[in-house]
């Protein structure tokens, strides 16, 4: 942060000289009296007492929470110097405040937007105004939701659902992002079984942190008893005949329709969204000058990922709010010479021929504000990678011969994302019959007739769309067809079998393609090790299988391989290891063998394992774009994981919350097909 820290000290210097050189109304008759009076109360209820001594009944309507976080160093510093100490210290407080403000925002971002947020949130015009000018306190809300997202975003739930208990214990407005939270939760494959537990943790932290002071009668006076709950339907359309339409209730409902029509929301789009209400809530409603804060850092946030468009309408937006709130609401007094009230500004008359000033600044202020709400919904929703890669399912297709491994690759697939998140159909489940029909002395399992291909590619499809199907069950260990079973569309699906790349719809359909092709030794290894030990066929019978099966493999099988977007084949080091049956696979040293056309999605990888994982990696272009890479040597679990948060950033949100990360060739089977998957994520269009 070097080259930034010019910006930074810029901005610690102007909240220096503010909070010694000026004094905000607010400061100065509300809240500074309450915090110093606080010791001196004889009873819990702080407000009573106050109101009791000559204070103003409006003067401090929150709770404990701000007591705790600004009395410590206004009592100290009032202590120490008087009211000018108090002064000293409710600033110092406040800049304590917004500092983790801005290291919270940039916790959010790369490290990339760090140097921008100081830009676009330490020196925000609103930002500075709200918390040293005008005086408000806003930022401790802001914080405590912003800390809870971020915490959910690290997927810390309990501690998530702590902070934003907090949040609205400390400002009861908060509460109108909590639905939005609770959405995200329930539509997310990773967090939806943690909903109901993450909104019983939220109430009940809700419920001690805001209840002692909810019984106090003075709070209820100079707290509960403010409108705010009416100013959510100040805005409304009369249509007359007792009908009208209130328009911030509209519109919140349909920010909450949005997230269901979504169906599954990415962080991203969470924070754009609770933006959006805070600004819907602040233009529709005629609200305190402090509560832009809480969209300011959300916007903040989006202008600091967007380009030049969105940083001149943020300015915009500052410049408007600061130059209106400078007439119309409450500001300070100097504290040096030449001594001014600054308090009540006002513009020459007549200085426009139509209309107010005021009017014409909020008339902008609107304006610009609805213009950045279209921006960020366009671009972190509607045109989101993340949003427009999950709106349908993310279909893979494995094929390959008998043995080759294809619900191996499967299950490995599915301990990335988890079973929450990806449903698998296998085509073994479509074998036309039971192992003992005599239609099997005329065609093998290989051949498209033995298998029921039609109900096949309609289930996946239906998969595709979302739909849930009863697919059959073949029972390898006996050999038959068993009662059908209910498969659940999940935002991934894993089709294997060895017609999956056969059907030219399926084959079209489908979002990466792989080909297992296994050396021939080796594939022979592992599936009379598997139909003897497993399946419980005879080693002479499996050997047979495996001859009368060439055929059909030259003809419906290895032609799929041209279909792949990755071959992947598996081989020995040593080909004698595979000639003894009696021989542990793990005792088998294995080598990976991967070909394509898009070698570009490979150099992070290849690179990557050789550095972090000491592997010894190959790889040749050829001159019609396709290549091949040769991958050698052993990798433990903790080196495939490691490997992941650099290889493919983008996937952390579809990641299972601990994903199942295997060792050796597993593994890294593993890390080739998430690079895959992340190559077409990153194709699908949109924004990161």
């Amino acid at each position: 942060m070097k080259q930034e820290s010019p910006l930074f000290l810029l901005g610690l210097l102007i909240r220096l000289v503010l909070v010694v050189a000026v004094l905000p109304w607010t400061q100065e008759h509300w809240f500074l009296p309450f915090l110093t009076h606080a010791p001196a109360s004889n009873s819990l209820d702080l407000w009573s007492d106050f109101v009791a001594s000559g204070g103003a009944s409006n003067a401090f309507p929150y709770g404990f929470i701000y007591v705790i976080a600004y009395a410590p160093l206004t009592v100290l510093g009032n202590v120490i110097a008087g009211a000018a100490g108090a002064k000293l210290g409710l600033g110092l407080t406040i800049i304590a405040l917004d500092y983790a403000m801005l290291r919270t925002l940039q916790a959010f971002g790369s490290r990339a937007l760090s140097g921008k947020l100081l830009l676009l949130y330490w020196l925000s015009p609103i930002t500075i105004y709200i918390g040293y000018w005008h005086g408000h306190l806003d930022i401790l809300p802001t914080l405590l939701l912003s800390v809870s997202l971020l915490l959910l975003k690290q997927n810390r739930l309990p501690f998530s659902a702590a902070f934003l208990a907090l949040a609205i214990a400390a400002k009861i407005s908060m509460v109108i992002a909590a639905p939005l939270v609770f959405a995200y939760l329930w539509g997310s494959p990773r967090h939806h079984k943690d909903t109901i537990a993450y909104i019983a943790q939220t109430v009940l932290v809700f419920l001690l942190a805001f209840g002692p002071s909810a019984l106090l009668p003075g709070f209820q006076s100079m707290a509960l008893g403010t409108p705010e709950l009416q100013k959510s339907i100040a805005l409304a359309i009369n249509y007359g005949g007792g009908l009208t339409l209130y328009l911030l209730p509209m519109v919140y409902a349909g920010l909450l329709l949005t997230i269901w029509r979504i169906r599954r929301l990415s962080v991203n789009g969470l924070l754009c969204l609770v933006g959006l209400v805070f600004l819907a809530l602040y233009i529709l409603t005629p609200a305190a000058p402090g509560w832009a804060l809480w969209f300011t850092v959300f916007l903040a946030l989006h202008t600091a990922k967007s380009g030049l468009r969105a940083g001149m309408l943020y300015l915009a937006l500052n410049i408007s709010f600061v130059a209106l709130h400078l007439l119309v609401s409450t500001g300070s007094r100097l504290l040096i010479p030449p001594y001014w009230n600054l308090d009540e500004l006002s513009l020459p008359a007549g200085l426009v021929p139509i209309g107010e000033p005021t009017g014409w600044i909020f008339s902008l202020l609107a304006v610009t504000a609805v213009a950045i709400a279209i921006q960020m919904f366009r671009e972190q929703i509607l045109q989101e990678n993340y949003h427009l890669w999950t709106r349908r399912p993310f279909v893979v297709g494995i094929a390959g011969d008998s043995g080759a491994g294809k619900d191996t690759l499967s299950d490995l697939i599915r301990d990335m994302f988890g079973r929450n998140a990806s449903s698998a159909i296998s085509g073994d489940d479509y074998h036309s019959w039971d192992r003992h029909k005599p239609m099997w002395r005329a065609l093998t399992h290989l051949h498209p007739n033995a298998n029921d291909l039609v109900r096949f590619e309609s289930d996946v499809l239906a998969l595709s769309e979302r739909q849930t199907v009863r697919a059959p069950h073949y029972d390898h260990s006996v050999g038959r067809m068993t009662k059908p079973h209910r498969i659940e569309p999940r935002e991934f699906v894993i089709v294997s079998g060895l017609h999956a790349l056969y059907p030219h719809t399926l084959a079209q359909r489908f979002d990466l393609k792989i080909f297992l092709d296994m050396h021939e030794g080796l594939r022979r290894y592992f599936k009379i090790r598997r139909d003897v030990k497993v399946r419980g066929h005879a080693p002479e019978k499996v050997l047979r299988s495996i001859e009368d099966r060439y055929p059909d493999s030259r003809a419906y099988i290895q032609p799929q391989k041209q279909l792949a977007d990755i071959v992947i084949s598996l081989e020995p080091v040593r080909e004698q290891d595979v000639l003894d049956f009696d021989l542990p696979p793990e005792d088998i040293a294995l080598r990976i063998r991967i070909s394509g056309r898009h070698f570009d999605s490979m150099r992070s990888l290849a690179r990557l394992l050789i550095s972090a994982c000491g592997l010894n990696v190959i790889d040749l272009v050829h001159d019609d774009g396709s290549f091949e890479l040769l991958i050698e040597g052993t990798a433990t679990k903790g080196q495939i994981g490691s490997v992941v948060p650099e290889l493919t950033p983008g996937m952390a949100e579809h990641l299972a919350l601990n994903p199942n990360w295997h060792a050796d060739q597993a593994g890294l089977l593993q890390l080739v097909i998430l690079s895959q998957i992340d190559r077409v994520r990153a194709a699908a269009g949109g924004r990161e």
